[in-house]
């Protein structure tokens, strides 16, 4: 069974940071990506969805720029549910409050040494659009990333029932 590939890899109006896409995401924070339209799926939705079924996976085959998008946030969103694990189980409002402090701590960029995919990424040109991008897209994938923790904990999350609490939709089963 192949791994799901990001919907974006078609996009060519966008920009590119060394190798990744600039994608449109729903965020009222300022960045260089453009706004995303609130009733469209954005990067952060579908690599919010494609989580579960994509870390499972030991070899992805990259098809386009929004694939290493989705690979990155991956990582993010596995590093979040790491820090979530960490302590004993959070309800949603603490999740929030733990990944929000975790948007705004350093995470490595592509082209940093401590960046652990680096043999899949350029280094991006411009420094300050990347961090600025990738500052806003944390920001955004932490918070809907706590808010989809739901009822079930990290322990859902990642076994056995997703709901989103927004819209109390099961999203996995």
């Amino acid at each position: 069974m192949p791994a799901y590939h990001s919907q974006f890899n078609d996009a060519t109006e966008c920009r590119v940071l060394g190798n990744m896409a600039l994608l449109p995401i729903k965020t009222k924070i300022r960045g260089p990506a453009p706004p995303a339209l609130a009733d469209q799926k954005d990067i952060v939705d579908e690599s919010l969805d494609l989580f579960r079924a994509n870390c499972l996976f030991r070899n992805f085959e990259i098809k386009g720029n929004a694939d290493r998008v989705l690979i990155y946030l991956i990582l993010f969103i596995s590093d979040c549910l790491a820090r979530l694990a960490k302590s004993p189980p959070p309800s949603q409002k603490e999740a929030v409050k733990i990944l929000s402090t975790r948007a705004i701590d350093h995470f490595a960029l592509p082209g940093e040494p401590t960046f652990p995919l680096n043999a899949l990424y350029a280094t991006p040109a411009n420094k300050g659009d990347t961090g600025s991008f990738t500052s806003s897209i944390y920001v955004t994938t932490s918070t809907r990333t706590g808010l989809k923790i739901g009822r079930q904990g990290v322990s859902g999350w990642e076994t056995e029932q997703v709901v989103d609490v927004l819209s109390e939709k099961k999203i996995y089963e």
